[in-house]
């Protein structure tokens, strides 16, 4: 993302903030707020490109639609099918507005985020490999 986005000056709506939390407390809180959207923004640099879509995964199981930048972790996104991506500024806003004012939209980014979350990182579906992979 490029340039600094005050969502609280953007858009007239209730917006929550949360402090930073010790590790160990991290989905407690993100579960306690039961969020609508989840914003992912990383910026286009080579360590971030190392980074993995963890976030994304946590997001899509706590039933968030979720807008992360356009960059590596996040290229397996399908734009407008289980998550959005965006590049620019006037893109976060616009991405934003919609998930907010497009209630048919957000519930379905909801639901093919959830199960391509399930699909491909499920430990259900993947002990057996996992187990096979440590023995």
């Amino acid at each position: 993302m490029q340039g600094s986005l005050n969502f609280k000056e953007v858009f007239s709506l209730p917006i929550t903030s949360i402090p930073t939390a010790e590790f160990g407390d991290y989905l407690n809180v993100i579960q306690d707020l039961n969020p609508d959207i989840a914003l992912l923004p990383l910026r286009n640099n080579l360590f971030n490109m190392s980074k993995s879509n963890l976030k994304y995964c946590q997001m899509s199981l706590l039933e968030s639609a979720c807008v992360a930048s356009d960059v590596g972790p996040y290229s397996f996104i399908n734009n407008k099918v289980n998550g959005i991506k965006v590049s620019s500024c006037d893109e976060w806003v616009g991405a934003i507005s919609e998930l907010v004012e497009n209630d048919k939209l957000r519930n379905s980014i909801i639901s093919n985020a959830k199960d391509y979350t399930l699909q491909n990182y499920s430990l259900e579906k993947f002990l057996n490999v996992w187990k096979d992979l440590i023995s």
